[in-house]
C-alpha cells in the first residue's frame, strides 16, 4: 500500500509475520469462531452418514458462516453448499465473486468469470465432523458443480497465525494441505503485502481504508468497528485521511508484514478430458513445504517501520 502525496505520515508498530510449520497435515474444524484440528489418520469419517445440497438463498449459510468462522463476516456469494448429517447442517462451502477480475483470470484465462470460474472463498466444517470430511465434501461439491457448468476453482490459504490482544488465537493459519490432497494445483502466492491487525486479531483490508478516505457507502461500518477499540468518533469537517491517521494508532492497530496468501486452482469437468482441457495462466509451483523465511521481505512498505514498544509481540 504505497504512501500517497500529501497524505499524512503514519506511524504503527511493524511486526514480521508468524507463519505456521508446514509439515503439519492437520485440517481445521470450527464452532463458534473457536478452531481445533483434525488429523487424517484419525479416520472416523462415514460418507453414509453424510450429504450435500445447494443451500437456496444466502441467509442459512450466512448465519452458520457468521457464527462459526473466525472472521465472522459472509462474502459475496454465487453458490453455497451444505453438509448434512440428517438434518443437521454441519458444514458450508461459500463459492463467490472475488474484489478483482483478475483474480480468476489470471488462473483461468480462457474461462469466463462467475459463470466458469468462481473463488472458494470459505469452507467451514464444525468440529463434530470426523477427519477426512473436507475432502469428501470437496469432492462432491466439485462433481456437482461441474454437473451445473462450473469449470474452475481459485482458492486460498492464509499461513500466517494472529492473536488477539489478549493471547487468544484467532487466525490460526493454514498451508492448504486438503486442497491438495484434493488435486489442486499449487500456483504460487499473492502478493505480498502488509496486513493492519487490531486488537481483536481481526484485520482491515484496502478496501475498508478507502470507504473512510473517500466517504463511501459502508465507511460508517468501519468507524463504528474503530470505535469499539476506544476510537473518539469523527470530528465535524475531518477528512477520512486525517481521521484514519488518528485512529489506527488509538485503536491499536498493528502493521504486519505478510507473505502472500498460498493460491491453489482447481480444474473441473465431468471426465479426466474435461479437466485437462482447462488451460491454467500462472506457473504451477510446488506443494509449500518449507517456511517461506523472506517471502514479507517483498511486502510494499505501507508505513514508516517503527520498534515495537513491547518486548514481546502481543499479535503474534
Amino acid at each position: 500500500m504505497s504512501r500517497r502525496r500529501g497524505a499524512a505520515a503514519l506511524q504503527l508498530p511493524m511486526l514480521d509475520a508468524a507463519e505456521v510449520d508446514p509439515a503439519s497435515s492437520a485440517c481445521q474444524r470450527w464452532r463458534h469462531g473457536r478452531h481445533s484440528w483434525r488429523r487424517r489418520r484419525d479416520g472416523g469419517f462415514d460418507k453414509s452418514r453424510y450429504h450435500i445440497r445447494h443451500i437456496i438463498g444466502n441467509k442459512v449459510a450466512e448465519q452458520f458462516v457468521k457464527a462459526h468462522h473466525y472472521l465472522q463476516s459472509f462474502p459475496s456469494s454465487s453458490a453455497n453448499w451444505g453438509l448434512y448429517e440428517g438434518d443437521e447442517l454441519v458444514g458450508v462451502a461459500v463459492f463467490g465473486v472475488p474484489s478483482h477480475n483478475a483474480v480468476l483470470t489470471n488462473v483461468f484465462p480462457d474461462l469466463q468469470r462467475y459463470t466458469e470460474s468462481l473463488v472458494l472463498s470459505r469452507f467451514v466444517l464444525l468440529d463434530a465432523v470426523p477427519a477426512n470430511g473436507e475432502t469428501w465434501f470437496l469432492g462432491q461439491i466439485f462433481a456437482a458443480a461441474a454437473r451445473e457448468g462450473l469449470r474452475g476453482v481459485v482458492t486460498f490459504a492464509d499461513p500466517v497465525m494472529r492473536r488477539a490482544a489478549d493471547g487468544r488465537v484467532v487466525v490460526p493459519g493454514h498451508r492448504g494441505h486438503m486442497y491438495i490432497a484434493k488435486g489442486a494445483l499449487p500456483l504460487g502466492r499473492s502478493r505480498a503485502d502488509i496486513v493492519l491487525v487490531l486488537p481483536d486479531g481481526s484485520s482491515l483490508d484496502r478496501r475498508a481504508l478507502s470507504k473512510v478516505r473517500h466517504d463511501e457507502c459502508g465507511h460508517d461500518y468501519v468507524e463504528r468497528r474503530l470505535a469499539g477499540f476506544g476510537v473518539a468518533p469523527r470530528r465535524p469537517g475531518e477528512s477520512g485521511e486525517g481521521y484514519l491517521a488518528r485512529a489506527l494508532p488509538e485503536a491499536g492497530v498493528v502493521a504486519l508484514r505478510h507473505g502472500g496468501n498460498y493460491r491453489f486452482g482447481f480444474q473441473l469437468g465431468m471426465t479426466t478430458a474435461e479437466r485437462a482441457a482447462v488451460r491454467i495462466g500462472l506457473p504451477v509451483t510446488a506443494n509449500p513445504r518449507t517456511i517461506d523465511q523472506i517471502s514479507w521481505e517483498q511486502a510494499i512498505p505501507l508505513v514508516a517501520s517503527t520498534t515495537p514498544t513491547f518486548a514481546t509481540p502481543t499479535l503474534l
